[in-house]
């Protein structure tokens, strides 16, 4: 069950990112998995991107969500 505020559902979409207090959520009642095996890819959320609309003018796009190559961290890890 969801409860909300509002008095309709929205037909858009109104979250990008699951943060990790919602994931914990989620485990609690085991649908973390399921969550991750229909999440979509980080690969496929790269940019964000201003448009005129869907396939109009783009006029500016940016990394996101952790994804500008200048700032990827690598993480060795040793047993």
């Amino acid at each position: 069950m969801m409860i909300s505020r509002a008095k309709f559902t929205a037909k858009t979409p109104r979250a990008h990112i699951t943060n990790v207090a919602a994931l914990e959520c989620l485990r609690d009642i085991d649908l973390d998995k399921k969550c991750a095996e229909v999440a979509s890819p980080q690969s496929a959320m790269l940019h964000t991107r201003w448009v005129e609309s869907f396939l109009g003018e783009e006029y500016c796009r940016l990394w996101s969500w952790g994804n500008d190559p200048t700032r990827k961290v690598f993480l060795i890890l040793i047993n």
